[in-house]
């Protein structure tokens, strides 16, 4: 999975949900254990969280890294290790 391509299904904020409306898990092989999302930059906005939840299944990993990146607006990048659930 590629910058972005997490984004490929929408949150929905009527129903507070993250929906698969073209089907995009569906085409994983059934083989696929984790999937390697790399970023360019850590993303912060919430519902990017819900939506890497939302791409495991089956006994599924997904395992998003980024870049350092610059920081901006005075924030810096949160320790990765406080980010895991």
């Amino acid at each position: 999975m590629i910058c972005g391509e997490t984004n490929g299904v929408p949150y929905l904020q009527n129903t507070k949900k993250v929906k698969d409306d073209f089907g995009l898990r569906k085409f994983l092989p059934t083989d696929v254990v984790v999937i390697f999302n790399s970023i360019h930059t850590w993303m912060s906005r919430f519902e990017i969280k819900l939506k890497r939840k939302f791409w495991p299944e089956n006994n599924r990993w997904v395992v998003s890294v980024w870049n350092k990146g610059k920081p901006r607006d005075g924030l810096f990048l949160p320790n990765p290790s406080k980010l895991l659930n």
